[in-house]
């Protein structure tokens, strides 16, 4: 197993950088990576996103198959399950390899919180891919709204000025009778390592997509209980859009499929996810009116 001496992760892309990642510490089985900046994970709510919860313990999967296995690889289906939200830094993901098989592994993330509380669980598979050292494919910078879109509504906690998905660069969400929608561009400080747009900036647009649908259809607000998702194509035009429909709703559980699709009409990832609604606070719901929702 090759050695690493400092904390930078082997596999640190435009986008890990940005969400100030580090290599912790690993051995033969496990890495554990660490996110110590606040200002890269919350949600407008004033606690780690969902989808920040799923991208580092994302990249710490891959992270594992290089360090542990030497294998680059990617994943290409998860399956999660929130147990609780994080609120303070910092959060640290570990991934520990479960099983080998010929051209895949499978690996176990769980994310915690600054106290040490397991707050989100995660089974990966990873495929291998190969390192052709691709170079950027989209080298166009953001240069949209500086900030979060979320803080002249309200909605912003204690003074917050910035959410997970002002870093993904995910777009508010709008509704037509295809169904709810959220989109995002390709731009070059959401790009993985293969050059293409990050797995966890679609994951996050899927969970942003199935909250606007319980808050735009059901009039509720949304808590994420699990998810799974399958990576089918990578995104190689923009702009990438996410498509909620309902499956079911229940008393208290609702159950939505997600599709991404690309510039080019090509279905890039699909997901499902089980959302806990519960009542808005009565002053968010103003809030919420003359948002249009």
């Amino acid at each position: 197993m090759q050695d690493f001496i400092d904390e930078q992760l082997p596999i640190n892309d435009l986008f890990t950088e940005n969400l100030s990642l580090c290599l912790q510490s690993y051995d033969k089985k496990k890495v554990v990576i660490r996110c110590d900046s606040e200002d890269v994970f919350l949600n407008p709510y004033g606690f780690a996103h969902g989808g920040f919860l799923y991208t580092i313990g994302h990249i710490a999967a891959r992270n594992m198959a290089l360090v542990c296995l030497q294998r680059h690889m990617q994943v290409v289906q998860s399956t999660c399950q929130y147990l609780d939200r994080v609120t303070c830094a910092p959060i640290t993901a570990e991934a520990k390899l479960l099983s080998i098989y010929h051209a895949a592994v499978v690996c176990e993330a769980k994310v915690m919180d600054g106290k040490g509380n397991v707050c989100f669980l995660q089974t990966l598979i990873l495929q291998d891919t190969t390192n052709d050292g691709v170079t950027l494919r989209f080298p166009k910078k953001y240069e949209g709204q500086k900030g979060s879109k979320y803080a002249a509504t309200g909605l912003m906690a204690g003074g917050q000025k910035i959410s997970f998905d002002d870093i993904c660069h995910i777009g508010s969400p709008y509704a037509d009778k295809e169904g709810i929608h959220v989109s995002t561009d390709l731009y070059s400080d959401t790009s993985s390592d293969r050059g293409y747009v990050h797995q966890g900036v679609l994951f996050t647009m899927c969970d942003n997509c199935a909250a606007a649908c319980v808050a735009m259809i059901q009039k509720k607000r949304p808590v994420t209980v699990s998810a799974a998702i399958h990576y089918l194509a990578p995104a190689i035009k923009g702009p990438i859009t996410a498509t909620g429909k309902l499956l079911r709703a229940g008393n208290k559980l609702t159950y939505y499929d997600i599709i991404v699709k690309d510039g080019t009409g090509r279905p890039c990832a699909k997901t499902q996810f089980i959302m806990n609604c519960t009542d808005w606070p009565p002053q968010v719901n103003g809030l919420l009116k003359k948002m249009g929702f």
